[in-house]
Parts: structure tokens; sequence; C-alpha cells
């Protein structure tokens, strides 16, 4: 048994662990419940209500010149974090994934958005500061 097979056989034991991402021959593939699907097939097992947008979350990990041999994420009511950190990570969960923003940028109209993700309202603070 290879040691990244060993890894993985240890992590889809841990009761902390939600969902193992890694790469088969170039295809991200997913451990989840313990079954092995392709990420195409996520929408089939977490709903986007549940767990916002994690298919395109999980392939954004994948892709990162930074991601190792897997990507893991915590089970609700478990956090992952080192030493001193005053804040927890780990959950693709929505409670783990959402929060909210306030931005005041002077001499704007207030804008209220019911759901955007990060990129989309720094986008938007882009859009209104350098195009009016």
């Amino acid at each position: 048994m290879s040691e990244k097979e060993r890894v993985f056989d240890v992590l889809k034991n841990l009761d902390c662990v939600e969902l193992i991402a890694f790469k088969e021959n170039e295809e991200i593939k997913i451990h989840y419940k313990g079954e092995t699907i392709g990420l195409d097939n996520i929408g089939s097992y977490l709903s986007n209500e549940e767990y916002p947008f994690a298919k395109e979350r999980i392939a954004g990990l994948m892709e990162s010149e930074r991601c190792g041999d897997f990507v893991i994420t915590a089970k609700k009511g478990y956090e992952f974090q080192k030493g001193e950190n005053k804040g927890a990570h780990g959950g693709l969960n929505f409670e783990d994934s959402v929060s909210f923003a306030v931005a005041h940028i002077p001499g704007q109209k207030e804008i209220n958005i019911d759901f955007a993700l990060s990129v989309d309202v720094v986008r938007m603070a882009f859009e209104k500061v350098y195009n009016g």
C-alpha cells in the first residue's frame, strides 16, 4: 500500500472528517459517506442550500498550485485549527461558509444584497469605485 493510500485510509476513518477531495488521473474525486464519486456528481449528495457552492469551492481548492494530495472538510461540530488562532475553519456547510459584510463607499447609494460570494462583493466595490 502506498503512502498516499495509507493517508487516505486514515482520513476516511476519522470521525471529524466529512469529505475528502483528491485527484485520480487528473479527475477530482470526492469521498463522502463511504462512497467515492466524481466532483461533477456532488450535487446529488450535497445540496446548494446546505453546502453553498461546494462544487466550485472544491474545484478552486483542488486547482490551486498550493493544494496537496488531499483536501478535507470538517463535519458539523468539528473544527480544524492549530495553535493560538482566533478563528476556526474546516467545513463546507452553511454555518462555516457564510457571513455578512458591510462596506461604506462615500457618495455611493446603499445596496442590499441577499446573497453573494466574497468575490462578488469585492468586484462590485471595485466597479463602484472605478466606474462610478
